[in-house]
């Protein structure tokens, strides 16, 4: 048996893949949870051209809640690549997929691999519905025939790790689309994160968070930073009370800004921690993104009340009781602007 160092960390939700990168590195030693404010985070919404698709296509985003907003999240290579080296994988066809994950574990690296959770048992998909997704496997047991993998199935959104048979490795990889297999290895460089602040990263990260350019295709507008917060306060009503409020998704993605704003708390206490940002500043920021966090709490609250109601206030009444929570989610410029110009005040007084 070789099982390779994983603790699952669900201490801050960033997604499947990005929480198991973490996960490898904090297995190794706990200041790698710093990483964890440094994600590039950033708001996004489509919305969709109504010339371009059809009525019944519209209702139907509507109601399964696809024109809500949602953060986009990643680790700046910069970072990720000083820790983790990350290397694509050659599949095919006739790849025995399970002999590949033992080969890299046998060599100290991580497996993350798009795999089809029909076959995993531990999975709602399990044996009816096919979802393929990124599953990270750290380990293998010959003597059980199994595989050690994380996984966020039950609940949704959480990192457990799961014991998978070598048979359903196989057959969770055979019926995935040869257009959509595609794995990593990882293998970690770094036991000890550096104790280096990267003010750098953290400036773009808060600009990418201010600003976005829009993005126009065929079928959308897809508006991005407080761009996407300010569409989403004015369009309220049509975008998230014409929902069911039924799907897992929904769920997540109304959780994701309060997610994001642990995040920026975290970033704030590890500035101050490391002395960038100090005294009646780290007070003023810490507070402002404990009030977002709370009117983000409040309109996922009340929300999933309103979806359950088995009468509904009328949609203009209840946009109308959700504004002052709306509103207060737009400080969250002010605030950035406070702490960008902090940052690089700081940086010229360095030089």
């Amino acid at each position: 048996m070789i099982k390779l160092d994983f603790e699952p960390y669900n201490t801050n939700r960033i997604d499947c893949y990005w929480n198991n990168v973490v996960g490898l590195l904090t297995s190794r030693h706990e200041e790698f949870e710093a990483l964890v404010p440094l994600v590039a985070s950033q708001y996004a919404i489509g919305v969709p051209r109504r010339d371009a698709i059809t009525e019944e296509a519209y209702r139907e985003l509507q109601y399964n809640g696809w024109l809500l907003p949602y953060v986009t999240r990643e680790l700046p290579d910069e970072l990720c690549d000083r820790y983790v080296e990350r290397t694509e994988l050659t599949l095919g066809l006739e790849t025995d997929i399970v002999d590949l994950v033992k080969r890299h574990t046998r060599s100290g690296h991580y497996c993350v691999l798009r795999l089809n959770r029909y076959h995993f048992p531990y999975c709602p998909e399990s044996m009816h519905r096919h979802m393929v997704h990124p599953v990270l496997v750290y380990g293998y047991d010959d003597a059980r025939s199994v595989v050690f993998t994380a996984e966020d199935c039950v609940p949704p959104g959480k990192i457990i790790p799961y014991e998978l048979s070598y048979e359903r490795l196989q057959n969770a990889y055979d019926s995935v689309a040869e257009e959509d297999r595609y794995g990593l290895s990882l293998r970690v460089l770094q036991e000890r994160m550096s104790p280096v602040a990267p003010v750098g990263v953290i400036r773009a990260n808060i600009r990418k968070q201010l600003y976005g350019t829009p993005v126009e295709t065929e079928r959308e507008t897809l508006l991005r930073g407080l761009d996407a917060v300010t569409h989403y306060r004015e369009q309220f009503a049509e975008i998230a009370l014409a929902m069911s409020g039924q799907d897992l998704s929904v769920n997540l993605r109304l959780s994701y800004p309060l997610y994001y704003q642990q995040r920026n708390l975290m970033l704030i206490d590890y500035l101050d921690s490391n002395g960038i940002i100090g005294g009646g500043l780290t007070g003023e920021l810490r507070d402002g993104f404990t009030e977002l966090y709370r009117a983000w709490g409040l309109i996922r609250t009340k929300l999933i009340q309103y979806y359950v109601k088995p009468d509904r206030p009328a949609a203009a009444d209840y946009a109308a009781e959700m504004e002052p929570y709306l509103e207060r989610c737009l400080t969250e410029r002010e605030l950035l602007h406070r702490l960008l110009e902090s940052l690089e005040r700081a940086d010229m007084e360095a030089s």
